[in-house]
C-alpha cells in the first residue's frame, strides 16, 4: 500500500534501510554465501552429488 500511496519515500526508505543493513551485516552475508558454496561444492562432489 505504501509503495502505490508513494514510491518515492518508500524507494527512499528502502534504500536507506538497505545501506544500513550492509553496513552492519555484510560480513555476515558474504560469510553465509561464502560457506553454502563451499557446501555445494563438497556435496557436488561426494557420493550425494549422483543423487542430486
Amino acid at each position: 500500500m505504501w509503495g502505490a500511496l508513494s514510491p518515492r519515500s518508500l524507494d527512499e526508505a528502502a534504500g536507506q534501510g538497505l545501506g544500513w543493513m550492509l553496513d552492519n551485516f555484510g560480513w555476515f552475508y558474504m560469510l553465509s554465501t561464502a560457506f553454502f558454496v563451499l557446501f555445494v561444492i563438497v556435496l557436488a562432489l561426494s557420493h550425494w552429488g549422483k543423487y542430486v
